[in-house]
């Protein structure tokens, strides 16, 4: 059966159904890891980029020395960020997903893939249009799709790789939460991509924040992977209601066609004082549809976060980060305290 692994390094420690992965890091069925990360050019003169940043993979295997290999498509003009992974298990192929942006005024989406062989496709974009600035990259994968038979009233799960992506998007029109499903089939992908509000039945009323609300919660969509590997869970904001949602989307359709559904749909408001001082994404954990913990690592070397239980939010809480105390084992903690109870 064909299968990607997604950033798995991370998801061997949720112990519960849903699990958001942290992208860059993917720890293969045969032991090799792969890491990405951006690159400043200045710091790489040994590099013939002429961006302002590129991407680097790492491949580590057992018994052979470490590679070091620049991602093609990334080193001419303009700058590229947000690297995630995704592995095919069965023909051994590699896909880079990431942000490239032109200028300080526009970005767009793009991936490449690389064979067991170590070969390189042409580079991608699967969202391109222009003034459109676009952050906070996450992806997910399904190793499943509903098939509904062309029609018949039958409908049976199938194996079938698709990728999930988000993100937040800022235009002249506004901010709000997108997202894509790509299919990947031998020799093409299929792309479609739309608002997440679109997958909303009912909008809700408008949220009443407190001064010290930092709407930048909002922009961090956070996306988790079931243990059933048929749907994702998506939670993103809504900037006009002050609001966020969980939505889970699942693939189905025909044979040929596949279309995202969105089969479950519940809003919340968002949690008062928190964020007032993040720097870089607030990350999410989720190991049970109906708990949510949101973190940041601040810049005075402390862990902020909050937990969304039984349909309210707490405190915000901090864990003070030292030698004793690193930021995995912080977060480990945390996973600990949404899962465990």
């Amino acid at each position: 059966m064909k299968r990607l692994v997604l950033s798995l390094l991370l998801l061997l420690a949720v112990p519960a159904a849903l699990a958001q992965t942290n992208g860059n890091v993917l720890l293969t069925d045969e032991g090799v890891v792969y890491t990405a990360t951006a690159e400043w050019s200045h710091e790489h003169p040994e590099v013939e980029a002429t961006s302002n940043a590129f991407l680097l993979l790492t491949v580590r295997e057992a018994d052979k020395p470490m590679q070091r290999i620049v991602v093609p498509g990334t080193t001419s003009y303009g700058a590229n960020s947000q690297p995630a992974l995704a592995y095919d298990d069965e023909t051994g192929t590699l896909h880079v997903f990431w942000q490239y942006s032109e200028n300080a005024m526009s970005s767009e989406l793009r991936f490449v893939s690389r064979d067991r062989d170590g070969n390189w496709s042409i580079p991608n974009a699967f969202e391109t249009a222009a003034y459109h600035l676009r952050r906070n990259l996450r992806i997910a994968l399904t190793h499943f799709a509903t098939d509904t038979g062309n029609g018949s009233a039958v409908q049976k799960r199938v194996p079938e790789t698709n990728v999930h992506a988000t993100w937040w998007e800022s235009s002249s029109s506004g901010e709000r939460a997108r997202y894509a499903m790509l299919t990947l089939r031998p020799g093409e992908t299929f792309i479609q991509v739309r608002d997440l509000s679109a997958f909303v039945k009912e909008s809700g009323s408008k949220h009443e924040v407190g001064a010290d609300f930092n709407e930048d919660i909002l922009r961090h969509p956070a996306l988790f992977e079931s243990s059933t590997s048929d749907a994702v869970d998506v939670v993103f904001g809504e900037m006009e209601s002050n609001s966020l949602h969980r939505i889970t989307v699942k693939p189905i359709g025909n044979a040929r066609v596949r279309i995202p559904v969105g089969v479950s749909d519940k809003g919340f408001g968002p949690p008062a004082g928190f964020a007032a001082n993040a720097a870089g994404r607030i990350e999410a954990i989720s190991p049970h549809p109906d708990r949510l913990l949101y973190y940041y690592a601040g810049e005075d070397g402390v862990m902020h976060y909050v937990v969304y239980r039984n349909d309210a939010w707490s405190a915000v809480r901090t864990i003070r980060l030292d030698d004793g105390m690193t930021r995995d084992m912080a977060v480990t903690a945390m996973r600990g305290l949404v899962g465990g109870h």
